[in-house]
């Protein structure tokens, strides 16, 4: 008998895993973006960028249900965005766009993005433009969060 409800308790946590997903799946992909989009903007991916980038996203409680997917999605933007930056940027600031309406969500992926800016310890002039046109996406002003 107490089968059946472990059984009915993880099909429940499934099912509630795949609504997050679903519910999250436009703030997975415009976190993901934009620190991807930030970690190109002055034509190097560091090392520091990258690991800042799977730390950051890693770590955030928003992302937790996607597991693998979010390293998958961030190496899917990597070879985008080697293969030519502005049609990298251009899919991603649609996805930044989608977020626009929830501030919530719009803080959340403007404070990633400058975090993976100053991975390297300073931030560089075409990560500030991006990260100006970002926030300007998202509603927000750069200054009030750094």
């Amino acid at each position: 008998m107490f089968g059946i409800f472990r059984k009915l308790k993880g099909a429940g946590a499934a099912i509630s895993d795949k609504a997050v997903k679903a519910e999250n799946k436009d703030l997975m992909e415009a976190c993901v973006g934009a620190c991807t989009l930030i970690a190109f903007a002055d034509g190097e991916l560091e090392d520091e960028e990258i690991e800042a980038t799977q730390k950051l996203l890693g770590s955030a409680k928003q992302l937790a249900a996607f597991g693998d997917e979010v390293n998958k999605e961030f190496d899917r933007l990597c070879t985008r965005f080697e293969a030519g930056y502005r049609v990298g940027r251009l899919e991603v600031m649609k996805e930044i766009k989608d977020c626009a309406g929830n501030k919530e969500e719009a803080e959340t992926i403007l404070v990633l993005a400058i975090e993976v800016a100053f991975a390297d310890g300073e931030l560089e002039p075409d990560e500030e433009k991006e990260l100006e046109k970002i926030a300007n996406a998202l509603n927000l002003k750069v200054e009030d969060y750094i």
